[in-house]
């Protein structure tokens, strides 16, 4: 049975490279990282920054003893992780390790997710900011375990729970756990749709 534990932040380095092989074929990350060329150790840098403002900003769920898997979760009161907060919080070593190329695609996608989220999030929510399992781990009730800890709370308290995801068939996933679709984007330079979705705390606490 797999275990879920509150993250330390002793687990980011574990945690930055679950993220970096989660996503390692993601179209997303293959566009901001220009490529597969290193893109494992492009992506743990990358991503170690992200949970360093998971933790500052809200909650991070660990699956698996070792860790297989993670949710970062952040309540509608604290500001959501953008780029430029994290340059301003110590991430400007970033491009040293990820090349300056990551910063830019980074920001012109940001300008593209911040227009998404002001069309689609509630005012109280709670967002699911990232989450991921290992490829080997999949198709376990893993993703949906970690979906359901974080959310569950929220959704008994009368909170929606609100996310982001970039395929159909991630969209259609979400769909299946109660997930309304409120709000797109398309991303031309990835060419990604990106969909706003969104749980009602009245559908159920079940994802």
């Amino acid at each position: 049975m797999t275990r879920f534990r509150a993250a330390v932040e002793n687990d980011i380095p574990r945690l930055a490279d679950i993220a970096a092989m989660a996503f390692l074929e993601n179209p997303l990350f293959l566009y901001l990282f220009g490529g597969t060329a290193n893109l494992v150790k492009k992506g743990s840098a990358y991503f170690s920054f992200v949970f360093r403002g998971g933790f500052r900003n809200g909650y991070i769920t660990v699956a698996g003893d070792p860790a297989c898997g993670f949710i970062i979760s952040v309540p509608h009161s604290a500001k959501l992780y953008s780029l430029r907060t994290e340059l301003g919080a110590g991430a400007a070593r970033l491009p040293f390790t990820c090349g300056p190329a990551v910063i830019a695609r980074s920001l012109r996608f940001e300008r593209i997710l911040t227009a998404l989220r002001r069309q689609y999030l509630p005012p109280e929510h709670l967002y699911v900011y990232l989450l991921g399992v290992l490829p080997g781990f999949r198709k376990q009730g893993i993703g949906a375990a970690l979906l359901g800890k974080a959310a569950t709370s929220a959704l008994e308290k009368g909170f929606p729970v609100a996310l982001e995801t970039m395929t159909p068939e991630l969209a259609a996933y979400y769909r299946k756990r109660g997930f309304t679709s409120t709000g797109s984007r398309h991303f031309p330079e990835a060419d990604l749709e990106l969909f706003g979705m969104v749980k009602e705390s009245g559908s159920g606490v079940n994802v």
